[in-house]
């Protein structure tokens, strides 16, 4: 059976149909009828004329973005009579050329859109000492159409050996009935086969360490054009402590200023300094010549040459060694007023001996106690400042032999920061270290060699702080009885007070613990700086921040008072109870760059220094 026939039986057919039965009539029941229609709610809702002006201005700016886009599109790909594709722009003039010699070139620009190119502009932009001019716009007015136009000029590039330079020319344009600016830009790239101005490094591959070493610079100009106001600049390496040169830097101890160079003039600068470091450790010397315009700025304003030397650091012939306190830094802290000891651990690092040694140390500074001197042996000379030791006070120098090494020893300390109501000015001792001898040559003659060396001594400030209990005295009406009762409170007044000589410090901070039967009763004056009780410590901090040099001794003190309360307990009747444990302050000197601290004794009961103060009042008595 096919599927029209299987409609057909389920339309016509009597499968499934079953005979329903009468129902009666059912009874009528009164119903409420309107009488009229009533007034229903209309469908209809008018719609909101659209004004036609509307509308038409909505259509025609669609069509005008479109037209724009199309237009756009048939510019760009060519598709219609104008194009940037259709204009064309070259740059001839050679690929390579002398760095700091002039390099003709030709901008041509081809027109072969079907309309003029209108306000047309012609953008050069130059790579960076090409010249005054970095950018630079003509006018090249209106390319006709099918029309060529030329523009020359002659570049002076500068740079390093190598190095590429980009030379950029770009077209702007409009079209006739459009206020778009079109453009069409195009890169020439020129290698510089030589560099303007050669540079060399005369120097010793080995230099020994804290021996001075020379270095030469010779520069000499290839270009067959002035180079003006050209600049020297040398990077030094780690380690490294610049002595002095035969020209006087511009800037630092590292820039000199040649000014103007003649075409194959030669210029020369000579340097010296120390290098320090250890021996087999490389160090590398970096050198730049360039224009240098800017005296107050560290840069050269464009690198045309740059050279690297590499010193290896050997060990010095003579050796000599200075420990301070047992430090071998360059630097050392010290306090003031306390036992400098110095170390000189010399030895002979030739295969060779060394006769005629001579160990000298100048020792400069203001600060230097020249009464507390004193060495092993050796010789102070106050006129000079200098402690020498030579075969006359220290046998062992009449001749050396090769691997032999010893220590010298001596010590010095600084006068106080302050005194006599002023403070010192120079809080450094300078000591110089110089180590010389003679060793014997092939031909039976004798080579003088030299070793030497420099310490510094920065001086600390002598910061304190101090604490003291008042009852009677201070900013506080204080209660409670004196001498303390058993089970009743006494209030006391703490006063801490920082001193601060010759360096300014940061971040000063004073603390101190308060015993468990005493209250801090959150009351401090002047009320404008910053303590805080910590209650699980029980710890109180003085955030001070910056004391100023001087502070305590050439002008008024530090000071901050604060209110505790002792409950004394019967375990404590017939003695004095402490109020605060032992204070104390840290802080940073500015100058040495070391963290300063200092302490004081607990405050106890026996605050001697309260007015009308008896020794009976510190005890505590019974009820």
């Amino acid at each position: 059976m096919d599927n029209l026939d299987k409609k057909q039986d389920i339309l016509y057919g009597h499968k499934g149909v079953s005979d329903r039965k009468r129902k009666g009539v059912k009874k009528n029941r009164d119903r409420d009828v309107k009488k009229d229609w009533g007034s229903a709610k209309s469908e209809y809702k008018p719609k909101k004329k659209r004004p036609i002006a509307k509308t038409i201005f909505g259509f025609s700016l669609v069509f005008f973005v479109f037209a724009v886009l199309f237009l756009a599109f048939q510019f760009i790909t060519g598709n219609g009579n104008v194009s940037t594709k259709n204009v064309d722009i070259d740059i001839l003039g050679n690929t390579f050329t002398a760095g700091g010699e002039e390099l003709p070139l030709q901008i041509q620009i081809t027109n072969r859109n079907s309309v003029p190119l209108e306000y047309s502009d012609l953008i050069i932009e130059y790579p960076d000492g090409a010249g005054d001019k970095v950018r630079e716009r003509v006018s090249m007015g209106t390319i006709k159409q099918n029309e060529t136009v030329v523009e020359s000029r002659d570049v002076v590039l500068f740079g390093q050996q190598g190095s590429l330079q980009e030379i950029q020319a770009t077209i702007e344009y409009r079209i006739k009935g459009s206020n778009a600016i079109f453009f069409k830009p195009l890169s020439h790239f020129v290698t510089l086969n030589s560099a303007p101005i050669d540079l060399a490094v005369s120097a010793n591959g080995n230099v020994v360490s804290g021996q001075r070493s020379s270095f030469t610079i010779k520069i000499r100009t290839n270009n067959s054009v002035t180079t003006q106001d050209i600049g020297v600049k040398v990077e030094y390496p780690t380690g490294f402590r610049f002595e002095e040169s035969d020209v006087d830097p511009v800037f630092g101890d590292n820039i000199w200023h040649l000014g103007d160079l003649a075409p194959g003039s030669e210029k020369e600068i000579t340097f010296s300094g120390i290098l320090f470091g250890e021996e087999r450790d490389e160090r590398a010397f970096r050198f730049f010549v360039g224009p240098y315009t800017n005296f107050s700025n560290a840069e050269l304003a464009q690198v045309y040459s740059s050279y690297i030397h590499t010193a290896t650091i050997s060990k010095p012939f003579i050796g000599a060694q200075v420990l301070i306190a047992g430090i071998e830094d360059e630097v050392v802290a010290m306090n003031s007023e306390e036992l400098i000891p110095v170390t000189i651990k010399w030895s002979n690092n030739l295969p060779t001996r060394i006769d005629d040694v001579v160990l000298e140390i100048k020792i400069d500074g203001d600060i230097v106690n020249e009464s507390s001197i004193q060495s092993s042996g050796g010789f102070y000379d106050s006129n000079t400042r200098t402690l020498r030791w030579d075969k006359t006070n220290y046998g062992s120098f009449a001749s050396v032999q090769p691997g032999t090494r010893s220590n010298i020893n001596f010590s010095l300390a600084s006068i106080p920061l302050y005194q006599g109501g002023d403070l010192a000015k120079d809080e450094e001792i300078t000591l110089s270290v110089s180590v010389s001898g003679k060793k014997p040559t092939e031909g039976g003659s004798l080579e003088t060699i030299k070793n030497s060396s420099q310490k510094i001594v920065k001086i600390n400030s002598d910061l304190f702080v101090t604490a003291d209990g008042f009852f009677r005295s201070g900013p506080f009406n204080n209660i409670g009885s004196i001498p303390p009762v058993v089970g009743q409170e006494t209030e006391y007044t703490i006063i801490w007070s920082v001193t601060n000589s010759a360096n300014s410090v940061s971040g000063a901070k004073v603390t101190a613990i308060l015993p468990p039967y005493v209250e801090y009763k959150n009351q401090i004056s002047p009320i404008s700086e910053s303590v805080i009780f910590n209650p699980n410590t029980r710890e109180v901090t003085w955030n001070i921040g910056a004391v100023s040099r001087g502070v305590g001794l050439t002008q008024s003190s530090k000071e901050i008072s604060f209110l505790v309360g002792l409950t004394p307990s019967i375990s404590q009747v017939g003695s004095s109870p402490i109020l605060i444990n032992s204070t104390r302050i840290t802080a940073r000197d500015l100058f040495t760059d070391e963290t300063l601290s200092d302490s004081s004794r607990e405050v106890t009961t026996k605050i001697i220094n309260d007015t009308g103060y008896v020794s009976a009042e510190s005890r505590v008595v019974a009820q």
